[in-house]
């Protein structure tokens, strides 16, 4: 039994109480476990190991999971949109709008899919905010793009003659839609050159006929019936406002011909 007690007793010992290199091996090995103890007076800073998003210039969808983030040693965790709405001739403002509060996990947290239920074309980026235990704040910003501008035609397109004096004016008309387009453009070529002209440079225009429906137009004027009677195709470019789009949107329709 003396012998039993004896290695408990050397088991119980203070780390301090052995001799020679089995006491520098404890002491060493206790002072590192004494330094890695959380203290109550030192807090861990949060850290955002990843804060990421779909490719840019989509279409805005409030339904459409797009942010993802992994947040280490965060009590709190919070997302806003930063829009910025510019006035024609005037100055362009910035807001913040705060969509995303949850809480943090040790000793990460990781969310995938988060759409932003306000999705719209003025959003210009996201920014991530971790908060620790004690009020410890990081930040990161991610600058993301909607796409603003929309043009696209919606068939049939309609063919009319004028029945006034040569020259004789010609319309191709067409339901559209239009966002953000600043300014449009038109032309219309012939299935086959008509008495030595391939086509022509028209005018074009933007109609809106009640509850925001839009047409556009273009007005050719041909100097002879031939011509202003004749199938080809119609193309519209329009010069818009997104830099998602290199700055142009280019449509184009068949045209039948007036028999």
């Amino acid at each position: 039994m003396r012998s039993r007690d004896t290695k408990i007793s050397v088991l119980l010992r203070s780390p301090f109480s052995l001799s020679g290199r089995p006491r520098l091996i404890a002491v060493g090995a206790f002072i590192a476990a004494v330094a890695f103890l959380p203290s109550p007076g030192v807090a861990l800073r949060p850290v955002i190991d990843r804060f990421e998003a779909v490719p840019d210039c989509i279409f805005a969808d409030p339904r459409r999971g797009i942010l993802s983030y992994m947040v280490t040693l965060a009590a709190r965790i919070r997302i806003a949109a930063i829009e910025e709405t510019c006035f024609p001739f005037g100055p362009c403002v910035t807001r913040t709008r705060g969509f995303y509060d949850e809480r943090g996990g040790f000793p990460s947290r990781v969310a995938t899919r988060i759409a932003d239920p306000g999705a719209n074309a003025n959003v210009v980026g996201y920014e991530l905010v971790a908060t620790g235990e004690d009020g410890t704040v990081a930040r990161q910003r991610l600058d993301f793009r909607y796409r603003r501008a929309v043009f696209d035609l919606l068939p049939p397109v309609a063919h009319f003659q004028g029945s006034g004096p040569e020259p004789r004016e010609t319309r191709y008309e067409s339901d559209a839609n239009l966002v953000n387009v600043s300014s449009l453009t038109c032309s219309f070529q012939f299935d086959r050159p008509i008495e030595g002209e391939a086509g022509r440079v028209g005018t074009a225009r933007i109609f809106e006929v009640g509850n925001g429906n839009l047409w556009v137009s273009c007005f050719v004027l041909w100097r002879s019936d031939a011509k202003a009677r004749a199938g080809g195709t119609v193309e519209w470019t329009a010069r818009v406002r997104d830099g998602c789009t290199q700055g142009r949107i280019s449509r184009s329709a068949r045209v039948n011909a007036i028999r």
